[in-house]
Order: structure tokens, then sequence, then C-alpha cells
């Protein structure tokens, strides 16, 4: 608000009125809107000046309205302007009070703000900024490193990148403010010192991990899911030993890779990780599993026949095999696990009946969408046969375009014969070992026969779709079978518990395209472990921030809630004085109302308005 200055003159005099006028924003533009007529102030008395200052609500501005209109015939007074000065109310009545230049006011320096301080409240609410204090604060460093880890974190959670890209988006955050550092104490050499720091604190991480989740989560680990993934170098990671080519689940045989196992609850809570080589199949990493739980949760006490396991692994067909299974019995774990599809269809075609179907789930039509049968046992084991109409559209679309591109290849084999191009018998059963093992899979659903060449004419290629097959396995399309030991659940209960690996799955999702885990660039096999612990713990506060925002009502993602923080901004304000000061203060911009309720969902509360932010502490409160 601002007082302005009406002036008229009438027969030779000047009269002079007083105006309280405030500026409002209007659908037309911004306006200039009445508060009060003050009438002729310039007989006003001491009294008067206080009294209406104190109807204006800044009782300590009347001696400064008063001066205002005894000065007001110096100019500033046009009619239908309002004066060169506003009159600022100030925040507190300790503040000073200033008048402000309009075309002195500005904004600079605007950096992320919103972002970065909930990864560090997610830090510090999972107590590994206690942590790592407790455990690195006697390293003498220039720069603490608790401080620099809490940077790589919360890079790893807000802009996954290498440490090198790291070391250059930091200064452009408010994280140097909220950890109380200079923008240029950490570069990518402190960062390469930390991560040799943290790495040898692995196993304390993950013990710390397995009680602040039993104690702040209610986690139980009854029931761990389990399954393996991997991520590839760039470059030739000539120095890793574990750096291996192997089967890559990210579409990258050209790279090197390595393999990393996750165990996590069917909250998604992560108990831990462990990585192995590149060319590791799954099932090898069984019993490396099982040692590492035996040594954080205890060995399982073995139970009766009829009782449930206190522990139950659950692992996709990958890891199925008779020595994992052997192993899992011998070790008195329960478990629970998927056949491969073609032994899921054997014993689909043996014993599984059609009017033995349960069904669970349904579309809005009515239609099945998800059938259950148990039929029988093998050995001690249940099993457990599924029909999904979801899996048996998917498995379709596969084999209809595997189909597709065999036939293409016979074809085009049978055209190269034909044309004389390949004439060796042994070329020609080489060729076809070859087209055998690109089209394994469908390989048993067509019949080839090669009829050799004769005089003056070339050999050539006769092939088949043998549809008696083709019917038994389109028949079985959708069809998977669960083995357990599992004594007293139902079935239904039992693909409930199976399809909680939709968890892990989402893991690695949030792992790979969330938290950026690939690609690796490192070429120190330490640095490359430290790599994947910092990924794990920015899935932690990955999972942490999807936490508190549900549990309030909240239905966003963990990049979207990012996304919409990094809106809040940490700037600096820049004022001019009518005397000429300069001001600069460093202020945290206000939130919008969706904003606000995304703090609210998240119990995040930002710097006090008009108060500068002071740095954190890492440490929870008592």
């Amino acid at each position: 608000m601002f007082l302005r200055q009406s002036v008229i003159r009438r027969s030779g005099k000047i009269y002079r009125y007083w105006q309280l006028v405030e500026t409002v924003r209007t659908s037309q533009g911004v306006r200039q809107r009445l508060v009060a007529h003050l009438g002729d102030l310039s007989r006003f008395t001491t009294e008067q000046w206080q009294a209406l200052a104190s109807r204006l609500g800044v009782p300590e501005m009347a001696e400064k309205l008063r001066r205002r209109v005894e000065t007001s015939s110096g100019g500033g007074g046009r009619r239908g302007r309002p004066p060169n000065l506003l009159v600022l109310e100030p925040p507190d009545a300790g503040s000073p009070k200033l008048p402000f230049r309009l075309d002195g006011v500005g904004w600079q320096d605007p950096r992320d703000f919103g972002d970065v301080y909930a990864a560090l409240e997610m830090w510090k609410r999972s107590g590994l900024g206690e942590l790592f204090e407790d455990k690195l604060s006697a390293t003498r460093h220039t720069v603490p490193v608790p401080l620099v880890a809490a940077v790589i974190a919360a890079g790893r959670l807000v802009a996954p990148t290498s440490e090198l890209a790291t070391a250059r988006w930091w200064p452009t955050t408010a994280l140097a403010e909220l950890l109380g550092l200079s923008r240029r104490a950490i570069d990518e050499d402190r960062m390469y010192e930390c991560l040799d720091h943290v790495w040898p604190l692995k196993a304390a991480i993950e013990e710390h991990l397995q009680k602040e989740g039993q104690e702040l989560f209610g986690q139980r680990y009854e029931v761990l899911l389990y399954d393996l993934s991997s991520t590839y170098f760039e470059g030739q990671a000539a120095g890793i030993p574990k750096a291996k080519r192997g089967y890559s689940r990210d579409h990258r045989p050209d790279c090197r890779q390595i393999c990393f196992g996750v165990a996590v609850t069917p909250e998604g809570w992560p108990t831990g990780y462990e990585t192995f080589d590149g060319n590791i199949l799954d099932q090898q990493t069984l019993e490396g599993l099982l040692a590492k739980f035996a040594r954080r949760f205890g060995p399982p006490r073995a139970v009766g026949t009829e009782e449930e396991p206190e522990r139950i692994v659950v692992m996709d067909r990958g890891l199925l095999t008779k020595a994992n299974v052997e192993r899992l019995r011998k070790a008195h774990y329960g478990y629970l696990l998927t056949e491969k599809r073609a032994r899921g269809a054997k014993w689909y075609w043996k014993r599984g009946k059609e009017e033995n179907w349960q069904i669970l789930r349904r579309d809005p039509d009515g239609q099945p969408q998800v059938e259950v049968q148990e039929i029988g046992r093998d050995g001690p084991d249940r099993l457990v046969l599924v029909r999904s109409a979801g899996c048996k559209l998917k498995e379709r679309g596969i084999h209809d375009r595997v189909l597709r591109r065999l036939k293409e290849d016979l074809e085009a084999m049978k055209a190269t014969l034909e044309r004389g191009r390949l004439k060796e018998l042994e070329k020609i059963h080489q060729r076809l070992g070859r087209l055998e093992e690109r089209h394994s899979s469908l390989w048993k659903w067509v019949k080839v026969e090669i009829l050799e060449a004769k005089e003056g004419t070339p050999a050539s290629l006769r092939w088949e779709i043998q549809e008696e097959i083709q019917e038994a396995m389109r028949q079985a399309e959708g069809v998977y079978l669960l083995r357990t030991n599992l004594p007293k659940r139902t079935p239904e209960h039992l693909w409930e518990d199976y399809i909680r690996l939709t968890v892990v799955e989402s893991v690695f999702r949030a792992l790979k395209h969330d938290l950026m885990i690939r690609p690796i660039h490192h070429s120190k096999g330490d640095r490359v472990e430290a790599h994947l612990l910092f990924s794990f713990l920015a899935y932690v506060l990955y999972w942490l921030l999807e936490r508190e925002h549900r549990s309030r009502g909240g239905k966003l993602t963990g990049r979207r809630l990012l996304e919409a923080l990094r809106q809040i901004k940490l700037g600096t304000i820049c004022l001019k004085t009518s005397g000429g000061q300069q001001l600069r203060l460093k202020r945290v911009s206000s939130p919008s109302r969706e904003l606000a309720e995304i703090l609210r969902t998240l119990d995040l509360r930002l710097p006090k308005a008009g108060a500068e932010p002071t740095p954190l502490s890492l440490r929870r409160s008592l």
C-alpha cells in the first residue's frame, strides 16, 4: 500500500488531499484500488498522526507519514500518479523500516531448492546421515566426508549422472546453503575419495537399513522377494574382475556387464544386494544369497511338515533347479517358485482339468482373467497351475513375432538354395543349425527337410508348420506352474504371493530408469561397487519419499514428486533504497497451492518466510 496525493486548484488556491491506495491484479491487468480517503492531512497534530498510523496497523510509521505530507510540495505529487517511494509494512517490529525504489528490485541466481531439500530430509529420516557421521567423522579432510556423501546421494536421487557431472551440477542447487558449504568446496576428486571411504561400509549400511526397516516401518522379513538384473559398462572395463560379457537384460551384448541381485520385502523395502560376475547364471547366485540371509537374520528354525516355515523366499523361474530346491529344503526355507514354461505346459497337458479352474479375477465384462487349480504333488512340493489372460496375450504376441521371422528366414534360405548359391551339404546343415539356434523356442513347430542336389537340379528346402504341435502350444499360452513347499496357503494366496515379484521388477525399473544405475563409467573395481552402493541408497530415499507421500493421501511417483519440488527455488532478492543502498537477501520462493499440498504430504516445512535458509543437521532430533 502507499499514500497517493490529489492536487486541486480552485479560485487560485491549492488543496491537497490524500488517499490510501493498494495495487491489485485483476483479469484486466494490474490496477490501483482505493482503500480509504484520508482527506487534508496538512494540519494534523502529532497525536492525530499517531492515531492514523495505528489504524493503518503500523504505529511506528507516524513520523514518516508526517514528513511525507509536509514535503509533498517538493514534487512527486502530480495528480493521479503515486509517489516514487512506497511505505512498506515491516514483517515484525524489530525489522528495519526502509523505503525502496521499484526500479531497484531484482531476482538473481535462482537455484533448485525443493528437490534437494527433500533429498536431504529423506537422508536424515532414514538415519543414513547419522550413520555416516558416526562412521566417517574421524576421517580428516577439508570437507567432511559425510557431507560429500550427502551430496552424492542427493545427486543420485535428484539428477543421477556420473560423479564428474555431479560435481558440476551440485553448485547449481541450494545444497551449499543447506549443508553450510562453499559452492566450490566439492569437486570430482573429493567425490572419488568419498567413494573409496564409503564402499567398505556396505555391511554396516545394510545392517542399519534392516534395523530401520523393522523399527520405523514394521518390516518383519518373513517373506523375501529376490531377483537378478545387470548393468553395463561404457568402455573396455579391463581392470574390473567382475566385468564380463553375458546375457544382457539391457540389450547391450556388445558391452561388458556386472550382475546384481536384490532382495526386498513385499512392501519394497530393500534388505540388501549382492554383485556378481557379468556372465553368472541366475541359479548360481542362490547359495551366496542364503549365506547372506543366515548372517543377517539367522538361520530359520526347522518346522514340521504341516507348519508354515518362518522365512519364505519367492523367486522367478531363472533360479529353479533341482539343486536349488534341495538347498532351500535343507536350509529350512519356505519357497515359492515358478517352473520353466515348457515344464508348466507339460504339467498342464498331463494333469490340468478344464472343469477344475478356480476363477480369481474377472474383467469388467465378466470374462476370466486369472484362474488357478492345484494339480497335486511332485514329491514334497505342491503344484499349482495358473492361467492368465494377460500372460496369454503377451505370449501369443511373442510367438506370432518369432514365427513370422522363422518363416521369413526359412523362405530366404529356400530361395538361396534354389538360386544355387549354397551347394555343399555340410554348409547347408550349418546354416540350418544357426536358424534352429536363433528360433529355438519355436523350432519344434516346423518340420524341415533338405532335398539333396541331383544332376542339373540344385539342392532344395521343404518345410511346413506342424499344426498339432502348434495347436497344443497355443492352448498352453498364458499357463504357468507354481512349485511350493508351503503347506497351508490356498492356491489364491500362493498366486498373490507370487505376483509380488512385480515389486522387485519395480525396484529394477526405478534403479535403471529413474536413478540411472546404467551405464557405469568407472575403471576401478571398488568404485564400481561404490557406484552401485550409492544407487542402492538413492533407491532407499526414493522408496521413503513415495511412502511418506502416499501415507498422507498422495498418488504421485517419486520422480513426479521431485519434478514438482524442483519448482521451489532459492534466489537472491536485490533491493535499492531511496538513499542508494544495495540490499541482497537470499530467500526461498513461496510454493503454489499444489506444491504446498505436496509439502504437506511429505511433512516438509520450508524455511520461515522472510528468513534466510540455514544449514540442516543431518542427525535426527531425539
